[in-house]
């Protein structure tokens, strides 16, 4: 995702909003299969797979870990996949596997 501001001044805005954290991010996504779970809010702990580096993993266990808490709900589910919102409350990036 790309955020581009028109001018200085909106730029200098946006900058001051996301250093000061008030900015709001919201995400919608698909994910294959039905999901039971109609809310819940995810706080646990993500850094590198531990053997896969390119992937992103809970990790309870390593403590270079950051922070990540993220609220998930299910807006709609259909035949195979189910539609989600998603809303990040921590600046820590956000993956999300389902298997």
């Amino acid at each position: 995702m790309i955020l581009v501001a028109r001018n200085d001044r909106a730029h200098n805005k946006l900058a001051k909003q996301f250093e000061a954290r008030s900015i709001e991010k919201e995400y919608f996504a698909w994910f294959p299969g039905v999901r039971a779970t109609t809310a819940i809010f995810i706080d646990c702990p993500i850094g590198f797979h531990p053997h896969v580096r390119e992937k992103m993993a809970i990790r309870h266990d390593d403590a270079e870990s950051r922070p990540a808490q993220t609220y998930y709900e299910v807006l709609e589910r259909f035949d195979g996949f189910t539609a989600v919102k998603l809303q990040p409350k921590t600046a820590a990036r956000i993956r999300f596997a389902f298997t």
